[in-house]
């Protein structure tokens, strides 16, 4: 092991309330913010499930307003739409219930509510020699913060931090925006809130997760307490999958998902992912497809392409999971479980364009995500020649 240096902030202000029940505390967590005039953002699909009926019974007077405009990527337009909803309704708590896209939507209202300019917000990519790195702006408050709680129904751990993968429609391109007063203040996980998740979103998030997994832990800057939280979560997805797909009704599985989904975002603030985010990010704005479907995809070719600098990280990972212990193990156990689950593994097959490979890559280079890989990415030619390999 190369000699260890360097720092850890925690500096998390969120609360995680995990297992079965644990919706029921919602009341208590809004009453720690003196919170009686929510709104809940959700999507049209979640509006009409028994989540929603759920969280209604649990809120009672407490709800004030739903807003089910929230759609897959997070368009600027449903931030903006809902951001109307809070100043008309004069909320005093925001209440995310659905996946990743749906979280972000409800992050980028509060910032929008918070700071006025979204742009401000938007991460940049910094190149210095081989480094890369990336930046955000810290400004003032035109308002208070409203506070954000997470409900979540898929696997995505997007509610464990504090940007938000904003989309712009008429580009389809998606830029990651950053807020730090934007971290939900409490967060349920609760398993029986994700029985009525269409069952492809609900482990294609898995591999999300999965993903977040396998690029913090070869990620430059992971460390050896990072490590040990990865590889503990990793054996818990690849478990819990496939009993998932098997028995879609067993709340064990979902509930150990859910924790695993925490873990892999612990160290989010201070272990960055990689060119793997990046791409899937672009892929998914521009398309309009899940972030889980694109991992999918992508996950694999993107372990292999970091397989020259990132063996042993993916060798412990072939081990913590029962694969093997070599990288091609990792990769393989990989890509044998997105096949169990029933996923898609080529670009092709999700109406990717092979003639868009270009400015797809153009578009990664500047993605804040793709600060965080284990070699640096620079030039378009690399990213188009893993787009390649998932084609």
């Amino acid at each position: 092991m190369n000699e260890i240096a360097g720092e850890f902030n925690n500096e998390r202000n969120w609360k995680v309330l995990f297992g079965r029940n644990s919706l029921k505390k919602l009341p208590s967590e809004l009453d720690r913010f003196n919170s009686n005039k929510v709104l809940v953002v959700t999507t049209n699909s979640v509006s009409k499930s028994s989540a929603l009926e759920k969280v209604k019974d649990v809120l009672g007077s407490k709800l004030t307003c739903v807003y089910a405009g929230s759609k897959q990527n997070s368009p600027l337009s449903s931030v903006y739409d809902g951001l109307e909803k809070m100043k008309e309704n004069h909320v005093d708590a925001v209440i995310s219930l659905g996946g990743g896209s749906n979280v972000d939507v409800a992050k980028g209202m509060i910032m929008a509510h918070t700071y006025g300019d979204l742009d401000i917000l938007i991460g940049k990519v910094k190149r210095e020699k081989a480094n890369v790195s990336y930046r955000y702006e810290k400004i003032k408050h035109v308002r208070e913060s409203v506070p954000l709680f997470a409900i979540p129904t898929t696997l995505s751990g997007a509610e464990f931090t504090y940007q938000a993968g904003l989309t712009d429609t008429n580009t389809g391109r998606k830029d990651q925006y950053y807020a730090e007063d934007v971290l939900a203040k409490s967060i349920i996980l609760d398993p029986e809130i994700t029985l009525d998740t269409p069952t492809t979103l609900w482990l294609s998030s898995g591999v999300k997760a999965i993903d977040h997994g396998v690029e913090r832990l070869y990620s430059n800057t992971h460390h050896p307490f990072s490590d040990v939280i990865q590889l503990g979560a990793l054996s818990l997805l690849f478990a819990n999958l496939k009993q998932s797909h098997d028995k879609p009704s067993d709340l064990n599985s979902r509930n150990n998902l859910l924790y695993a989904s925490w873990m892999v975002q612990f160290c989010t603030k201070n272990v960055h992912v990689g060119v793997g985010h990046a791409i899937d990010h672009q892929i998914c704005g521009y398309y309009n497809i899940s972030h889980g479907i694109a991992a999918s995809v992508m996950l694999p070719n993107v372990m292999q392409f970091n397989s020259d600098v990132a063996g042993h990280e993916l060798s412990e990972m072939a081990k913590a999971i029962g694969a093997g212990n070599t990288a091609e193990d990792a990769i393989e156990a990989t890509r044998s479980l997105i096949k169990v689950l029933g996923l898609p593994t080529r670009l092709r097959d999700i109406g990717v364009k092979e003639d868009d490979f270009g400015m797809l890559a153009e578009r990664t280079l500047i993605d804040t995500a793709i600060a965080g890989n284990p070699k640096a990415v620079n030039s378009k030619d690399e990213i188009i020649g893993i787009l390649r390999s998932a084609w």
